[in-house]
């Protein structure tokens, strides 16, 4: 991210340029905590790929505007403006999920007391053979009683079985085209995904993509 940072400094900038480096300032103090803890769990680790892939489409913006006639620019600061919204979204996220390491307890694994028989007849469930239909399981709770976790163990339980597999976490205001654009770069890593990119565009691409796949996407709400 620093390369980023370096790059925005050296553009003849507006307001918004600015405060996207102030903001991105921010992300990358917060990206540099967390790269040092150890065993994160996976809200920590999927927040860190956002956080990165957002930095690396911003950095090849960065090298086509620098790069393009003034033509080719026209817009360019609509673009710098989406780009500002979702840092200040990953900001806005990691006090969501409460990430900082020095006021929770993030990389220390929870005992699932009492929740090996859910686990498994879930597993099970989900991993059986015959059955090609689409399944859509909730875990559902008050606040604080674990669910995440299960959602967790379930996950790395899964690891292995399955060709693909993703886990994303959505908000009460859920921004649909990147957690489609997160689920593909999970489930097709090998194979970068085309910025922009439409939301129908996005989902179109991942029916495609795991048509005649079988894969668990697992979301979180926060």
């Amino acid at each position: 991210m620093g390369s980023l940072l370096r790059k925005l400094k050296e553009l003849k900038n507006p307001p918004t340029i600015h405060q996207l480096i102030a903001d991105l300032s921010v992300l990358q103090d917060r990206l540099e905590k967390l790269s040092k803890v150890r065993d994160p769990s996976l809200t920590v680790i999927y927040w860190m790929k956002e956080v990165c892939e957002l930095s690396y489409d911003m950095e090849d913006y960065i090298d086509l505007l620098v790069n393009a006639d003034s033509g080719a620019k026209m817009g360019w600061d609509d673009t710098i403006s989406g780009f500002l919204t979702r840092v200040k979204e990953a900001n806005e996220r990691w006090g969501i999920y409460n990430l900082d390491p020095g006021s929770s307890p993030i990389n220390m694994s929870v005992d699932l007391v009492g929740m090996d028989g859910p686990r498994n007849k879930i597993l099970g469930w989900m991993t059986e053979d015959e059955d090609e239909n689409l399944k859509v399981l909730c875990i559902l709770g008050a606040e604080g009683i674990g669910k995440t976790k299960l959602a967790e163990e379930l996950w790395r339980e899964l690891e292995g079985k399955f060709e693909c597999r993703a886990f994303v976490h959505t908000g009460k205001k859920p921004d649909i085209r990147m957690i489609l654009r997160n689920i593909l770069s999970q489930v097709r890593p090998f194979q970068p995904v085309v910025v922009p990119r439409a939301v129908t565009n996005l989902i179109d691409d991942v029916k495609n993509y795991l048509k005649n796949s079988r894969a668990p996407v697992s979301t979180n709400e926060t």
